[in-house]
């Protein structure tokens, strides 16, 4: 499953993200949260993930594109 925030305001990033993760909860699937370049967007991002404990990797495996975070519900 694919959460793309293009467009997404920063105070709707939150919202988004627990309508997602609640709708997949118990799943056992992955989700792209493509953020793009956005630094703030990225911290938003990780910053919900951390504080539900929740695992991520940001961009892929070699370094090269980072404008994506991956987790496993």
């Amino acid at each position: 499953m694919k959460l793309d925030l293009h467009r997404v305001r920063h105070k709707d990033v939150i919202p988004a993200l627990e309508k997602v993760i609640n709708h997949c909860s118990g799943m056992d699937i992955e989700i792209e949260i493509v953020t793009g370049n956005s630094d703030e967007m990225k911290n938003i991002v990780v910053n919900y993930l951390k504080r539900y404990n929740i695992n991520y990797i940001v961009g892929d495996l070699i370094g090269l594109n980072e404008g994506y975070i991956t987790i496993t519900i």
